[in-house]
């Protein structure tokens, strides 16, 4: 490969991407430079050895295209392709809506056509920057699933090496979806948890060479995939974005009473404070259209109402940005702003798992306080939840105690006390109300109307504390009675009635 051909390579990386070789290897003006320019800079500058940059080069290419099948990933795993035809020639078929068109695969006179509303293709693909967009490789991982494609035979062009390895897993973890629905992988908490507290807070100060060579991606895309995963730790439902422009996620918080819903953006600082958000006199123009047009709009009915916060996260923050959030909520129909430093969610996520029972009701008040949250709001947070899980636990022990009572009153004598199958259900009725719906949801179903009881299994830490305490009254209720009760059992009254006393 001649330098020719470097440059060529050069080129299909973006400018950002040459700018951060160029950085790390101590270059200097090069910033005005347009992008072709940029990459020829980066090849006559660059002081390695030809073999070292073409290999890092080809590192950072293929970082690109495992983006790619990863984001592939989202419309494969979800079920959202499907195949139209296919012969020896060609493959024809719909991912999420887009058509792709792929000729002669694993010959030489390749090519593939993707839908005309496909961004990526028209602006990327056919510029040369990337080789295929995603719904690409998202129709070769169903054409291989169902049979039409075998990777060990055909050969797949484009998609080689890591990242044919990892199209293959997402295959094979549809496979075993698939082939075995009722089984249950788990969650991988103590591996997630251990991710963050090693690397969150250095990938949001924009650490691009432990992205790259830990994750194999960019800082932004690192910090994202990270921020959703310690929300999930917090046990909210996410929705990371499938597109290249809008909100980064959706965080769901179905277990509150009521629900809502908050919309974030993160963005990493190479210096550890994000302050661009006061320069930029458009972003709280962005912010609410990620909110209202992209998310809140396309919502009907009561989902609309639930749409209340938007949140920025980053390492750090300027104190000025706390006086965006009144102008933001002005600007986006009550909708509230607040500002979460990284330090802060890895805190809170790190508590949470140690002793989960922060209701998402109270962390409610955390993103509605349009400032720039705190560990002491994080404290404030628990001390609440601490609080009401006594109070609640105290009301349901009360209400246990008090129906306990009033039955063992006329049903009780030395030996037992008897309680009938209604009478017991009226028992746990009463302390169902007292439950519901911090930890719980009743319903009903069917033309019949049966009732039904969803339990919140997230809050599993809080229904301990509330099973030991109802636990404890019970066993004090009976230890009462069994030396407070004086009354005769009929298994005396009938013995004396036949020995004539």
């Amino acid at each position: 490969m001649d330098k020719a051909d470097l440059l060529e390579m050069m080129k299909q990386l973006s400018s950002k991407e040459i700018k951060e070789l160029c950085k790390e290897h101590g270059l200097k003006g090069f910033s005005g430079l347009k992008h072709d320019a940029l990459a020829k800079f980066a090849c006559e500058n660059l002081s390695l050895p030809e073999e070292e940059l073409r290999e890092m080069v080809c590192c950072l290419l293929e970082d690109k295209l495992l983006c790619k099948v990863r984001d592939a990933g989202d419309y494969f795993l979800t079920k959202q392709v499907e195949i139209k035809y296919v012969d020896e020639e060609l493959a024809k078929g719909s991912v999420g809506g887009y058509s792709v068109t792929v000729n002669n695969l694993g010959s030489d006179n390749f090519s593939y056509i993707c839908d005309e509303k496909c961004q990526d293709f028209l602006y990327q693909v056919r510029k040369g920057r990337y080789p295929y967009c995603k719904h690409y490789p998202a129709l070769v991982a169903e054409l291989v699933l169902k049979g039409f494609l075998d990777p060990e035979r055909t050969r797949i062009n484009l998609i080689e090496g890591r990242v044919l390895e990892e199209l293959l897993s997402l295959v094979e973890l549809r496979r075993r979806e698939e082939e075995i629905p009722l089984q249950v992988s788990g969650r991988t908490i103590e591996d997630d948890l251990r991710m963050l507290q090693e690397d969150y807070l250095e990938i949001s100060r924009q650490n691009q060479s432990l992205a790259r060579s830990k994750y194999h991606d960019t800082a932004e895309n690192v910090f994202e995939m990270m921020t959703d995963m310690a929300f999930q730790l917090l046990d909210f439902d996410n929705i990371r974005r499938r597109k290249t422009q809008g909100w980064d996620l959706i965080l769901i918080a179905g277990r509150a009473t009521p629900p809502y819903i908050a919309v974030a953006e993160c963005k990493t600082a190479a210096g550890g404070v994000y302050s661009h958000v006061l320069r930029d006199e458009d972003y709280l123009v962005r912010l609410r259209s990620y909110c209202i047009e992209m998310v809140k709009n396309k919502l009907v009915g009561t989902y609309r109402d639930y749409v209340k916060y938007c949140l920025v996260v980053a390492p750090s923050f300027d104190p000025r940005v706390e006086e965006l959030a009144p102008k933001f909520r002005r600007l986006a129909e009550g909708i509230r702003l607040s500002f979460w430093p990284a330090e802060v969610i890895l805190d809170l996520v790190v508590r949470y798992r140690e002793n989960p029972i922060v209701l998402q009701t109270v962390l409610e008040d955390c993103f509605a306080k349009e400032r720039i949250i705190t560990r002491e709001d994080i404290d404030e947070a628990f001390r609440r939840s601490e609080a009401e899980i006594e109070a609640l636990t105290e009301r349901a022990r009360r209400k246990l105690r008090q129906r306990f009572e009033q039955f063992s009153q006329i049903a009780a004598d030395t030996c037992f006390i008897k309680l009938d199958t209604m009478i017991m259900q009226s028992m746990i009725n009463d302390v169902i109300e007292i439950l519901e719906p911090e930890l719980l949801v009743k319903g009903r179903i069917g033309a019949l109307g049966v009732e039904t009881i969803y339990l919140k299994h997230d809050y599993w830490a809080i229904w301990d504390r509330i099973t030991r305490g109802l636990q404890e009254e019970y066993t004090q209720l009976l230890r009462e009675e069994s030396f407070f009760q004086t009354k005769r059992t009929e298994f005396k009254d009938e013995v004396l009635k036949f020995l004539g006393m």
